[in-house]
């Protein structure tokens, strides 16, 4: 009995190893991914923006617009992964591993969850959307009254090619 606990350890050991990767392989593709849409968000409303502190709006006015944008945005995402999780474990899942692993296994696997888990993953949805919402909130909390409202206004490029006169271009 000693060494199937142990070995049965072992076994969780590794196993919540792997989820703890997982979960943080997870929150940092969801981080990128809620930091490009609100990016993308913030530029193409970066006139209305400009707009609001025209009209007497302050600059942590269109910060918290941005915050609350996210937090919307995490919201949602997060309430229906934690539903979709739910059933999808419950009555997808379970009952797949449950007929496949039946000659392996003397008894069912059973899905069990608790409250706190369900807070947690809720808690975490929601604190890595919020910071990762800070950069494009400070951008546009930065942004200078005349740039934003300018209507030729251009990206800052980050890269600028030249010509360079030492290749030989008609050779290539």
């Amino acid at each position: 009995k000693l060494s199937v606990l142990e070995e049965s350890n072992v076994f969780t050991m590794s196993i919540s190893i792997i989820f703890f990767v997982v979960t943080i392989i997870g929150m940092v593709i969801t981080g990128i991914l809620i930091n490009g849409i609100l990016k993308t968000s913030v530029e193409e409303r970066i006139r209305e923006f400009g707009i609001n502190r025209t009209l007497g709006a302050k600059r942590t006015y269109n910060l918290y617009l941005v915050l609350v944008q996210s937090f919307l945005l995490c919201n949602f995402g997060s309430i229906v992964g934690i539903l979709l999780a739910y059933f999808a474990s419950q009555y997808l899942l379970i009952p797949i591993l449950s007929s496949y692993l039946i000659g392996f296994i003397s008894t069912g696997i059973e899905f069990s969850y608790t409250l706190q888990s369900i807070l947690i993953a809720y808690v975490i949805g929601i604190g890595v959307g919020l910071i990762v919402s800070l950069s494009p909130a400070l951008k546009v909390m930065r942004l200078q009254l005349i740039e934003s409202i300018h209507p030729y206004r251009h990206e800052d490029t980050l890269y600028h090619l030249q010509k360079r006169a030492t290749l030989n271009y008609k050779l290539i």
